[in-house]
């Protein structure tokens, strides 16, 4: 009865020997998941509108001149009656 209680606490100790693998929590991963997700649509933000008032500034210059530039070159409804 020895070698047999003997043989099976040296059973039951190589089951217990193999590592077990560590538990994953879906839930801290599927939130680190969304703060990684997060964190890059703000950097893209921050990226596309993160500028200075200079930037502004020099960009409303560019596009009130882009406007003046094709309005001047519109026809006016005056002229297009003056051909009819």
């Amino acid at each position: 009865m020895k070698i047999r209680n003997a043989a099976i606490s040296t059973l039951s100790a190589a089951v217990y020997a193999w590592p077990m693998s560590n538990v994953t929590n879906l839930n801290q991963f599927r939130k680190q998941k969304a703060r990684a997700e997060k964190r890059t649509r703000g950097d893209e933000n921050a990226v596309s509108f993160g500028r200075t008032k200079a930037q502004k500034l020099l960009e409303e210059a560019q596009r009130a001149k882009a406007k003046a530039e094709l309005d001047a070159h519109k026809k006016d409804d005056a002229e297009k009656g003056d051909a009819e």
